[in-house]
């Protein structure tokens, strides 16, 4: 049987919703939690960018921790970025992240 390669975006809402709704608590976490130990120890301000934010789980686990941050992420996949508004809006943090489609190295990047 030969191997089919994957879309290499998730553009299919159904498939971006089963992605966003899988649980990746524990290797979020634990890339947090490396992020945190060898990065940023106590406080990180300013604006960080998350390229390839899916759904945006990192985002908003970067956002949670480091309170003083101003966050965009970018997607090449709209239902990746739909799921991943739906997210910032549950965790309450529109006013922090903002969530953009550019497909690299061709767009020009916030």
């Amino acid at each position: 049987m030969e191997r089919q390669a994957e879309p290499e975006l998730m553009d299919d809402r159904a498939q971006a919703q089963a992605y966003a709704q899988a649980d990746f608590a524990e290797p979020h976490n634990h890339f947090m939690q490396l992020f945190r130990e060898r990065c940023a120890a106590t406080t990180l301000r300013g604006t960080v960018l998350d390229l390839g934010c899916g759904a945006a789980d990192i985002t908003i686990r970067f956002a949670q921790m480091y309170p003083q941050t101003q966050l965009v992420g970018i997607d090449g996949a709209a239902a990746m970025l739909a799921c991943g508004a739906e997210a910032v809006t549950r965790a309450g943090l529109q006013a922090r992240i903002s969530l953009e489609l550019a497909l690299l190295p061709g767009d020009v990047l916030p």
